[in-house]
C-alpha cells in the first residue's frame, strides 16, 4: 500500500465528461521484500519502505449530483533509490474503473478566484541546492554509504509557474570513494577522493504549485577522473516545499527530494534543501 499525496490537473472539462492527469509522490509499503532465505524469488526490491509514485489518466462521468463514475489508466512505481539491494523497481500498470462519492461536492460558486498575472515578475534567478543520500553497491545485505551532492545554478523565468533552470554539479559517492581504496584502485584517499567525485552540468524544468513544485533535470558528466561511472548522463525528479518567506527567511528556503537515475536504473534518493534568490 501507499500514501501519496498528489496533484490533480484538468485535461478538458465537457457537459458529459470531464478528463484528469494526476501525479504524486510519497511512502510506500511492500509486505513481502526479497529475502536470501524466505523469498529469493523477489529479486526486485530488498526493503520493505519504498518510495512510490504515481501516475494517472482517467476520466470522471457524473451520475447525480453525488456520484461520478471513473475509467482511466494509471501507473504505479515503487524503488528505494538503490539504499537496499536489489533495487530493480517495481511498474504495477493498471486500468481503473470505479465509482466516486462525494457528500458535499464543490461547485463553481464555492471559489473565490483572483484575476492574476501568470506574467513574471522578474527574469532571472540563482539557486543553491544541497542533500544526502544512502546507497548499496556491489553486494546484498552490504554496508550502506553516504552520497553528498551540492548544485549551483541560474534560473530563467518563463512565467510565475514554471522556470527553466540550468547549472553545475558536484558529487561525492563515498561507496566508489571506500572501494577504491579497498581494492587497491587507489593507494591515497586523495585519488579515492578524486575517483569518487562527479562532476555535471545539467538543464531542467520546475514547475511550481504555490509553496510545493516538480522539477525536472538531465545532466552530462565531465571530466575523465570519476571511477566506475553509471555512463555519461543522468536524470533527476525532484520535489520542493517552499517555506514562507518571513522573519529570518527573507529568501525562498527549501527542502527537497529528489530520486537520480541513469537510464532506467536508480542511483539514489536524495534529502536536501537550498535557497532560490
Amino acid at each position: 500500500f501507499a500514501i501519496t499525496p498528489n496533484l490533480t490537473i484538468s485535461l478538458f472539462d465537457k457537459k458529459k465528461y470531464s478528463g484528469h492527469f494526476q501525479i504524486g509522490t510519497g511512502v510506500g509499503y511492500l509486505t513481502k521484500k526479497y529475502d536470501v532465505v524466505n523469498n529469493p524469488k523477489n529479486n526486485a526490491i530488498g526493503s520493505n519502505w519504498n518510495a512510490a509514485m504515481l501516475m494517472r489518466f482517467y476520466a470522471a462521468r457524473p451520475i447525480n449530483l453525488n456520484w461520478k463514475f471513473n475509467f482511466g489508466i494509471s501507473l504505479s512505481h515503487f524503488s528505494n533509490g538503490g539504499s537496499r539491494l536489489p533495487n530493480f523497481g517495481l511498474n504495477i500498470p493498471a486500468l481503473m474503473c470505479g465509482l466516486s462519492y462525494s457528500p458535499q461536492p464543490l461547485e463553481q460558486k464555492d471559489f473565490i478566484f483572483h484575476q492574476k498575472n501568470k506574467k513574471s515578475i522578474r527574469k532571472w534567478g540563482v539557486d543553491i541546492h544541497s542533500g544526502y543520500g544512502l546507497v548499496q553497491r556491489f553486494a546484498i545485505g552490504g554496508p550502506r554509504f553516504p552520497v553528498y551532492f551540492v548544485a549551483v545554478g541560474g534560473n530563467y523565468y518563463l512565467s510565475r509557474t514554471n522556470r527553466l533552470v540550468s547549472g553545475l554539479e558536484y558529487e561525492q559517492n563515498k561507496a566508489i570513494y571506500f572501494f577504491a581504496l579497498h581494492t587497491g584502485h587507489s593507494l591515497t584517499r586523495n585519488d579515492a577522493w578524486k575517483k569518487a567525485s562527479r562532476m555535471s552540468f545539467f538543464i531542467g524544468d520546475e514547475f511550481l504549485f504555490g509553496r510545493w513544485s516538480m522539477n525536472l533535470q538531465a545532466g552530462i558528466y565531465f571530466g575523465k577522473f570519476s571511477f566506475l561511472r553509471s555512463g555519461n548522463f543522468y536524470t533527476k525528479f525532484s520535489t520542493r516545499f517552499y517555506l514562507p518567506k518571513k522573519g529570518f527567511f527573507k529568501q525562498k528556503i527549501f527542502l527537497s527530494f529528489s530520486l537520480k537515475t541513469h537510464l532506467s536504473v536508480a542511483d539514489y534518493f536524495g534529502f536536501g534543501g537550498g535557497v532560490n534568490f
